[in-house]
């Protein structure tokens, strides 16, 4: 008979667990993951929460391994929550930093966990909406653009897919849809009446960079440059991987740049637009 591998006693014929042991182990992982992110929006003492967790630990059958896994889910879960308002305060900041510390999650930790990224995202945002401009480090690459002088580069994105609104048109002869080519030449031998149909669509038109300044969009790829001003968007559209922005005026139009992380790209283009 085999022994149980959380408590070492006899599991019994067939098994190498206690179904109890199992659920005590399982609800310690959820307790520890649950109290470390709500670390942040509720005033706690670090100190006794560390030694709860000791505790939950040590009766939930979780190695040291284990339990600095379940802390950085937990942190990550804090991370999620402090961000749930789009905004992180000075106060959230602190008590992220103070988990950290605490817990000695090392930067390769917090870095292939995408922690780093997400707080840094989210502290630029902050600063942004406070009127100061973090400025993307440009020294030592050559921006694919011009940017003017009186401008700051706060972010670049690479390998950005760029699509474009696109009309187009199509003729319905009865109840068939064709090209207009095709259209005028059906028409010459027949005594069917035409309609003429517009729609739009996204048409991906390059691959490229994506740079967001204190005043524009600017997008270079091999085949397409462009620059956005802020003044001429009329509206901005989320996805989950990137931003559709709508420009006003003689050229209006519909782009969207998929960044791969919509999140931020919408919130620094939001608040710039908003806050410059």
């Amino acid at each position: 008979m085999a022994s149980c591998v959380f408590c070492g006693l006899d599991a019994g014929a067939g098994s190498d667990s206690h179904g109890a042991c199992v659920d005590v182990y399982s609800y310690g992982k959820k307790w520890i993951t649950s109290m470390i992110g709500a670390f942040v929006s509720n005033e706690r003492e670090l100190r006794e929460l560390e030694y709860a967790i000791t505790l939950v630990a040590k009766f939930s059958y979780l190695s040291a391994s284990q339990v600095r896994s379940v802390v950085m889910e937990g942190y990550k879960l804090a991370i999620d929550q402090a961000l749930e308002d789009h905004l992180l305060s000075d106060e959230e900041e602190r008590c992220l930093e103070a988990i950290e510390k605490t817990f000695g999650l090392t930067k390769d930790e917090l870095h292939k966990a995408d922690a780093s990224l997400k707080l840094l995202y989210a502290r630029i945002i902050r600063h942004i909406r406070e009127g100061n401009l973090f400025e993307y480090p440009t020294d030592d690459m050559q921006l694919p653009f011009n940017v003017q002088r009186s401008e700051i580069v706060v972010w670049l994105f690479a390998n950005v897919d760029y699509y474009e609104q696109r009309t187009r048109s199509r003729v319905r002869i009865g109840q068939h849809e064709v090209s207009a080519e095709l259209a005028s030449l059906y028409l010459r031998s027949s005594e069917l009446t035409a309609e003429v149909v517009e729609d739009e669509q996204m048409v991906r038109v390059d691959k490229g960079a994506v740079g967001i300044t204190s005043k524009h969009i600017y997008f270079a790829g091999s085949r397409k440059q462009i620059r956005i001003s802020y003044n001429d968007i009329v509206g901005f559209t989320p996805y989950t991987d990137g931003i559709g922005v709508t420009e006003d005026g003689r050229n209006r139009g519909s782009h969207v740049f998929l960044t791969k992380d919509g999140w931020f790209t919408y919130n620094l283009v939001v608040n710039l637009a908003r806050h410059r």
